[in-house]
């Protein structure tokens, strides 16, 4: 609370605080202009930014501007509330995990320690017993299926890399860019083709999303692949890039159904990965909250700080259900 000297000077007729509050009381009376919105549209950045983002950074560049500019240029994080449930992210590494430690370590490659694995791993991440129990027999089914999956890919000792990370450079609007990336599976066939395998724990993105631009995550890895940017994998074409659903109705899919060759999916991807970057770039870019509302997925964790239930009626881009 205020000194009764502190609050008189506050208060006083001089004080901006009172012509704050008073545009605020006219806000929507003749004192702001006609076009006025709330809408963020943040456009002040580093010099030449981005210069670096991971492939699945990429992703919300397209989709969520503002939650990559107050990420990196803010300097935010998202901050997970107390007593919620366990997070879809951290069910999903966990999951990781256990695939990774269930073909690295030595260990019968069978449902049974499989099983083990996943278990152990959503129980270190906070999986509540009941939830665990409640699925038992679901994950059992789903563990017998990738045992097989992972049985019939014929890939000999030491041709499969997990958690591979990986980079590209390029020269994008005259300043340098670096994409990134660090790939669930990577096989080496012994033509010298790769196949990248990346796991998912939910639905991965349809081919017409990834044809439209979108969901590049996939495409922007065999761009670094083609290029040798994998650690440990040498440069080489990519026979395949596939999707393995590890959910309570699994399924491994191959991008473009075998229709459409990985290397087309990654040269969509490459020229929109330079145009993406050129835009941002321009000086007059701004950084829009879900400028596309109907491809935002989830909330990035900055509609909040956005204001998008404030002024997303006004736009029509929805609400903070994005």
């Amino acid at each position: 609370a205020l000194g009764r000297d502190a609050a008189a000077e506050v208060l006083a007729p001089a004080s901006p605080v009172l012509d704050w509050v008073g545009a605020l009381q006219r806000r929507g009376r003749g004192t702001l202009p006609a076009a006025f919105s709330s809408e963020p549209k943040p456009s002040a950045r580093p010099k030449d930014w981005p210069s670096k983002l991971s492939v699945t950074r990429v992703d919300v560049l397209q989709r969520d501007p503002y939650a990559l500019w107050a990420e990196h240029v803010l300097g935010l994080a998202r901050i997970d509330g107390l007593n919620i449930p366990l997070d879809a992210r951290y069910r999903g590494t966990a999951i990781h995990k256990a695939l990774e430690r269930f073909e690295r370590e030595p260990g019968p490659l069978d449902p049974v320690r499989l099983m083990g694995l996943l278990e152990a791993e959503l129980r270190r991440t906070g999986e509540p017993e009941p939830a665990w129990e409640s699925r038992r027999a679901v994950w059992a089914d789903v563990c017998a299926w990738y045992t097989d999956w992972q049985a019939a890919r014929g890939v000999g000792p030491g041709a499969v890399a997990f958690e591979v990370h990986g980079q590209r450079d390029f020269e994008i609007a005259g300043a340098p860019f670096r994409l990134t990336a660090t790939s669930d599976r990577v096989e080496k066939l012994p033509g010298g083709q790769i196949v990248i395998v990346d796991y998912k724990s939910g639905n991965p993105p349809s081919d017409t999303a990834i044809r439209a631009g979108f969901d590049q995550q996939m495409p922007l890895q065999a761009v670094i692949a083609a290029g040798g940017g994998f650690e440990t994998i040498a440069a080489g074409p990519v026979a395949a890039l596939e999707y393995v659903a590890f959910k309570g109705k699994p399924e491994a899919r191959i991008v473009g159904d075998g229709k459409t060759a990985p290397d087309e999916f990654a040269t969509i991807a490459h020229d929109g990965l330079i145009r993406l970057i050129t835009d941002y770039r321009m000086p007059e870019a701004v950084y829009r909250s879900a400028p596309r509302v109907k491809f935002v997925k989830y909330d990035s964790g900055y509609n909040l700080l956005a204001r998008r239930d404030e002024w997303s009626s006004e736009t029509g881009d929805g609400g903070g259900d994005v």
